[in-house]
């Protein structure tokens, strides 16, 4: 059989009078689009845009239309019905449901998008320094963010504001190195889709490689309320002491970066610095930890569920400590030649190990350096090898023989039974 060649007016006839694509041309010729479009470059015949085509196949979908089925259409969207089910009911495509939409005036060709409110940007700013963050796949920008259950309330107040609903409970399995399978807690988590604004902020957060920035202009845009989040998602607060202890979580950020981070607290009022811990992370000081919650507090008062972690001094409760009565020649005795230990000389006189300490170091008293091994009897021994069986903690035991976990832990080692 001899192949019919290929002419410019057959390239004419085809693909301009009867608008055939380049695929259906080769179809017809039993040949490939790629030599089709050889042909219309040898011919110098310019080839459809994207949209152009996209228009064309639009206007042949929907000349198959019935004008039933566009009725149908019409009524079911002012039903309130949605797309994809109109789609199923009068059995067309999604995309061809749009086009009767878009023709009849009941929505826009493109919908219009709309910038985020300082509100809605000072959550996404905020939260990016804690538990939100930003995925950018190809071109696709969302803002991404979970939390646990009990924090479901706070996961509510933040989709609210970003005009969204939060989904789950989704329930992670997470794998153990013995491949046994354990359930995790549920999770509840949402997205946001804004790709204008968010692809700036994605710019301003985000390193080239993916990974978050903190530089002076993302911390310039910070208010109290993308403070407050910070800290709800990454901070906490505990008392210790006579005193109140706030930190945030920043370990995942370098010295400089925690360096900007408390310059930024210092144009709050509050005065922080980094400390090394398993990286860095931001220490309050304690004469700006009650200013620091004031600037937040208003805000947490709208999310019950957080409240937790608002403390202050006046909560502290101030417990009268018996400081031990003991002579010097006493306290050798316990110490040096009963070889006690302080928390042991402690207990005996109803007080602290702090202020045993400090009447060594009045006394002058060398302390031992690296403390003396409490004694384990074989009774002591079988005690923790038959309480650690009834599956108890190393705390527990501890309480229950008067001993440290410690020397709990050293008594199953040499019992043979690894915790």
């Amino acid at each position: 059989m001899i192949k019919q060649e290929i002419t410019r007016e057959i390239l004419e006839e085809l693909y301009i009078s009867k608008q055939y694509s380049l695929k259906e041309i080769a179809l017809v010729y039993k040949t490939t689009a790629t030599v089709i479009q050889r042909k219309m470059i040898k011919f110098e015949l310019k080839t459809r845009s994207a949209s152009e085509a996209k228009t064309i196949k639009r206007n042949r979908s929907a000349a198959n239309i019935t004008e039933n089925q566009k009725e149908q259409v019409k009524l079911l969207f002012k039903n309130k019905e949605t797309r994809a089910n109109i789609a199923k009911t009068v059995e067309l495509k999604y995309k061809d449901v749009n086009g009767i939409l878009v023709e009849a005036g009941l929505i826009l060709e493109k919908r219009e998008v709309k910038n985020l409110t300082p509100l809605q940007r000072q959550v996404i700013l905020g939260s990016l320094l804690g538990d939100g963050c930003i995925t950018n796949s190809k071109g696709k920008v969302a803002y991404v963010e979970t939390h646990c259950e009990a924090q479901k309330e706070y996961a509510e107040y933040k989709a609210k504001i970003l005009n969204k609903n939060i989904s789950g409970p989704r329930t992670l399995k997470i794998k153990k190195l013995n491949n046994k399978e354990i359930i995790g807690t549920p999770q509840y988590y949402f997205s946001y889709h804004n790709k204008p604004d968010l692809k700036s902020i994605h710019d301003t957060c985000y390193s080239n490689s993916g990974k978050k920035m903190v530089t002076e202009s993302w911390l310039s845009e910070i208010s109290t309320l993308g403070l407050c989040l910070w800290f709800l998602d990454d901070g906490n607060s505990l008392i210790h002491d006579k005193s109140v202890v706030v930190r945030f979580a920043t370990n995942s950020f370098s010295l400089a970066e925690c360096e900007l981070l408390c310059k930024m607290l210092k144009t709050f009022g509050c005065t922080a610095t980094a400390i090394k811990s398993n990286g860095y992370v931001v220490h309050i000081w304690q004469e700006s930890v009650e200013h620091f919650m004031n600037l937040i507090e208003p805000h947490v008062k709208e999310i019950p569920c957080m409240m937790y972690k608002v403390k202050r001094r006046s909560q502290l409760v101030t417990v009268a400590v018996k400081i031990p009565k003991i002579d010097k020649e006493t306290l050798e005795r316990l110490y040096l030649k009963e070889k006690l230990s302080i928390h042991a000389i402690a207990k005996q006189f109803d007080s602290y190990g702090k202020l045993v300490h400090r009447l060594l170091l009045k006394f002058n008293i060398p302390t031992r350096q690296d403390g003396v091994k409490t004694v384990l009897t074989p009774t002591t021994i079988v005690q923790i090898k038959e309480l650690h069986a009834q599956k108890l903690s190393l705390r527990k035991i501890a309480k229950i023989l008067d001993i440290s976990p410690p020397t709990v832990k050293r008594g199953l080692t040499i019992s043979l039974i690894n915790k």
